[in-house]
């Protein structure tokens, strides 16, 4: 939102204001000029300098260092010019024609006449000259008002009378000129609304660029493209008391409103079954709802509490209201959304024949609902009962639910208005009453079996076997015993076929039910390593005898057969050149001759080798070679410290190597160091790593007399170019850090505050970068 500061026009310093439909119109003047002694009309009193003279005559500007600037008059006298000075400098101005010299005068280069205020009532005009000659005319020559200018400069006009759309022309008389302003006189702008209103800022809706302001403060603030208002005050008001504001438009005010600072409206949720709008704002206020559109569509008045209930009829789901409330002539705007309807409404299915249609309902305020209606191609033909405790509902509807072609709905309502509607679903009155129950069906078993009850069992004529929806077998069925078999062997085949029994009286289904369909067997699968012969493992179930073969699948095909021990329930399949790397998808399936009965996955992993070189500690890596048959599945491999992984390394396919860092990992031979292949998240090979500390060390420390300065010593080893760091340790925790003599193999450490009492163990270590390579206690004298 732009900011403008508008502020009122002082004598010392006229600013310069937005002019809008402002204008200064020559056609408007009254008279042309006849004499060259006539006053010039000024029309526009800075750059370009505009007026009307005598026609064709010579119009001369002149500075106060003499230089001049010139033009010619048109045939109708009017001219216009540049000055050769900028705004507020004073030039003279005359005319000449036919050897003839008219009278100079003083002007100033300034707006000549501006608007201060245009009020519902008044016309206030800022001029340049004081205790100056001033008329003001319409457009029919009329005049309107004359007078002088006051000694502010100001003149006001009474516009009561004034219509609308009327050009109003102003004729100041100064300095020998006639300066000319016209003004069409704008609708008065109507008022804001207001949506909010704290003791800090406003916030509403008024005209597009459009200005608003308290009654008597200068400060304006301008309103949005689409009209909002966002007036922050520059000191807070008093929450409760009455503020005047007006809004400005084309220059012209509107009617001061009255605001009551801190107004507030609470709307309560309004849903697509709603009937009332119910809310609190301020007391005894007439409250009404509109449409985003604008139309009224309730109207109420808030009680002494500020509480107010309104009846409105029924709004669609996302539909926008705005509720007013008007105080002293101001209306006070809240917004609102329609929320989704609360109400269910679930109607059980209806057969025909049967007395009622009933169902249940459910919503948020069950108190509002007055009758549960049944409807037949959309007429109501029937009232029902209602319960909101149980929540369900029942509708006779014997002899008028007569065919399934019917559209039969229920709806829920409140007095006249419909607050759900649902669909009821209709069948056909059967014969007869039928259900049917197949067992269990197993895979690879010959039969799909079951019972069946009837209320007319002579009109079955068959009983079918349906997989996937069609019909592949018909069976046999017993009326006395009730039961019924079917042949499925070849026609079943996996338990992710949609399997099912009907009756049937000729062409015409009685029952249809599901038949579930069980795995016969299970089967377990040994782990295969590549190159190791053979795929093996083991299977169980209720029928194994009935089991033909075992066979191996690569990838989804079958590539070889296996054998079957039908005694220890086992099987055994080649998978030398088969199985060639981890990424294959291995699996086994067991048949019943061509009939797969169970599947499952084969883990496969490669045949490799790890050989990690002897680590010295201190060094940088660990590193070795690998050997293997699927190299490709290695994807990493791992430093293991005590069984955890504490640093991936990098490999090299093409030498078959490979290094970890593990500098600072690995502090001690003590460590279980290893390091591991993977595929993924799968290990494929581990080995343990030799660690070595590289060299043999010893140190050995000087009795310490208590309250010395320094503990010292000497040391010794293989390799004392090595050696990185002496340390004194106070009860195992090191405390300070020495310094070594490599020329005499001796060592100080200072040890004033750190070892107190005889009581402590005190002890000094070698290092060899971070690993510690030799320890011992320091005796006391």
């Amino acid at each position: 939102m732009k900011t403008c500061l508008k502020v009122a026009v002082l004598l010392s310093s006229i600013l310069a204001i937005w002019w809008g439909i402002i204008n200064q119109n020559p056609h408007q003047v009254a008279a042309q000029q006849k004499d060259i002694n006539d006053p010039i009309i000024i029309t526009q009193a800075f750059n370009p300098i505009q007026g009307i003279a005598l026609p064709n005559a010579k119009i001369i500007l002149t500075d106060y260092l003499g230089n001049t600037t010139s033009t010619t008059a048109d045939k109708t006298g009017k001219f216009s010019l540049f000055s050769p000075v900028t705004h507020n400098g004073i030039i003279d101005i005359h005319q000449e024609l036919n050897g003839l010299s008219g009278p100079k005068s003083t002007m100033e280069i300034f707006k000549a006449i501006i608007i201060s205020r245009c009020s519902t009532t008044e016309l206030v005009l800022s001029c340049i000259a004081t205790n100056a000659d001033i008329e003001i005319r319409t457009e029919t020559g009329a005049i309107l008002s004359q007078g002088k200018t006051g000694s502010d400069y100001y003149y006001t006009v009474d516009i009561t009378k004034v219509p609308d759309g009327t050009t109003l022309t102003s004729v100041l008389k100064s300095g020998g000129l006639e300066y000319h302003f016209s003004y069409t006189l704008p609708p008065v702008p109507p008022k804001f609304i207001v949506t909010k209103i704290t003791e800090y800022e406003l916030e509403g809706i008024g005209i597009p660029g459009a200005f608003t302001s308290i009654q008597d403060d200068h400060y304006w603030m301008e309103n949005d493209s689409d009209g909002s208002i966002l007036l922050q005050f520059w000191r807070p008001l008093s929450l409760g008391s009455k503020q005047f504001f007006l809004q400005e438009y084309n220059k012209r005010e509107g009617h001061p409103q009255e605001v009551l600072i801190g107004w507030s409206q609470k709307v309560n949720p309004v849903t697509a079954a709603s009937t009332k709008l119910t809310g609190t704002g301020t007391p005894n206020i007439p409250t009404h709802v509109q449409t985003e559109n604008g139309r009224t569509i309730g109207r109420g008045q808030a009680d002494k509490d500020g509480n107010y209930t309104i009846t409105i009829p029924i709004q669609a789901e996302g539909t926008k209201l705005r509720v007013f409330q008007t105080i002293a002539g101001t209306e006070y705007m809240s917004t609102i959304t329609v929320e989704k309807n609360p109400y269910t409404l679930t109607p059980t299915l209806y057969q025909i024949g049967n007395s009622n249609v009933t169902g249940t309902y459910t919503g948020t305020d069950l108190d509002q609902i007055t009758k549960v209606v049944l409807l037949i191609d959309g007429v109501i033909v029937k009232n029902g009962v209602f319960n909101n405790t149980t929540k369900t509902f029942q509708i006779s509807a014997n002899g008028l639910v007569t065919n399934t072609n019917q559209r039969v709905e229920v709806a829920l309502f409140h007095g006249n208005a419909e607050l759900k509607r649902a669909p009821v679903t209709v069948t056909a009155r059967p014969s007869a009453s039928y259900t049917v129950t197949p067992a269990t069906y197993q895979l690879g078993t010959s039969l799909v079996t079951g019972t069946y009850t009837g209320t007319d069992l002579s009109q079955i004529t068959k009983v079918v076997l349906s997989v996937d929806g069609v019909v592949v077998k018909n069976g046999a069925f017993n009326n006395t015993a009730k039961t019924f078999q079917i042949s499925a062997g070849g026609l079943v085949k996996n338990s992710k076929q949609r399997v099912e029994v009907a009756l049937f009286n000729g062409t015409k289904e009685l029952k249809r039910a599901t038949v579930f369909v069980t795995d016969a067997y299970t089967l377990t699968t040994a782990t295969y390593q590549i190159s190791s012969g053979y795929v093996t493992g083991s299977y169980a179930g209720l029928n194994t005898e009935a089991i033909t073969k075992a066979v191996l699948l690569v990838n989804g095909v079958v590539v070889k057969n296996g054998a079957l021990n039908a005694n220890t329930n086992t099987f055994r399949i080649s998978a030398s050149g088969l199985v060639t790397n981890m990424r294959q998808q291995v699996e086994v399936a067991l048949f019943i001759g061509t009939t797969e009965v169970k599947r499952t996955t084969v883990k496969v992993l490669g045949d490799f080798t790890l050989t990690p070189a002897t680590y010295q500690l201190g060094t940088n890596n660990i590193t070795g070679g690998y050997t293997g048959n699927d190299l490709e599945a290695i994807t990493k491999v791992v430093l293991l410290v005590d069984g955890v992984i504490v640093k991936n390394g990098t490999f090299d396919p093409a030498t078959k190597t490979f290094q970890i860092y593990a500098k600072g990992l690995v502090t001690t031979a003590n460590q279980r160091v290893e390091v591991a292949l993977f595929n993924n998240t799968t290990e494929l090979k581990r080995a343990t790593v030799a660690v070595s500390s590289g060299g043999s060390y010893s140190v050995t420390a000087t009795p310490y007399q208590l309250g010395g300065s320094y503990i010292t010593g000497t040391y010794a080893g293989t390799h004392l170019e090595a050696i990185t760091k002496v340390s004194l340790l106070v009860d195992g925790v090191v405390v300070k850090n020495g310094t070594l003599a490599p020329t005499t193999k001796t060592f100080q450490i200072y040890a004033t505050g750190f070892v107190t009492t005889a009581n402590q163990r005190v002890e000094v270590a070698l290092y060899v970068g971070s690993t510690q390579v030799s320890r011992t206690s320091v005796p006391f004298r």
